[in-house]
């Protein structure tokens, strides 16, 4: 099979994936981080792309690479952030996690981004106290604790170098 994405891959046998939610939904199908009935399959890509279109088009491309980006950080946190984070926090509700008892794949792009957020706005999250809580319990998990407690963890650049935020300190 010839390979016309040039990207970083994870070689796979005769397969070579590319793309980092190829990547992500791969490694989540070989460790049961994915939903199994239907209706949590539904919550699950639904949320899936919400993370997804909020992180990369709403965030990434109209904010950090937007012409003028004091304006356009200034609008996203008055404005965009918190709405988001109320769609996020109404869909989380009371539930430990978002697709509902069981972890997923979702958990990981879900804190990546409110990790962003605490980045780019710190205090952000604290009007949402089950997002809060969210992040505490997805960072008391062992594997997940002792990854981020080691040398290995990066929580910085976020981004390509270029834009006025997410790659130079």
């Amino acid at each position: 099979m010839k390979h016309y994405l040039k990207y970083n891959f994870i070689p796979l046998n005769l397969l070579k994936i590319t793309q980092s939610l190829a990547i992500t939904r791969y490694v989540a199908r070989k460790y049961g981080l994915v939903a199994t009935e239907e209706k949590s399959i539904i919550r699950q890509e639904m949320m899936e792309f919400q993370f997804e279109e909020f992180r990369r088009k709403i965030f990434i491309y109209s904010v950090v690479y937007a012409k003028d980006y004091t304006k356009a950080k200034e609008e996203f946190i008055s404005q965009g952030l918190p709405e988001q984070l109320e769609l996020m926090s109404k869909f989380l509700s009371n539930n430990d996690w978002f697709i509902g008892d069981k972890l997923t794949y979702i958990e990981f792009l879900a804190w990546e981004t409110f990790d962003w957020m605490r980045l780019f706005s710190p205090g952000s999250l604290q009007n949402f106290s089950n997002l809060v809580a969210f992040m505490k319990r997805f960072e008391a998990i062992p594997q997940i604790k002792t990854y981020h407690e080691s040398g290995k963890y990066k929580n910085w650049p976020i981004v390509s170098p270029g834009p006025p935020w997410g790659y130079e300190s």
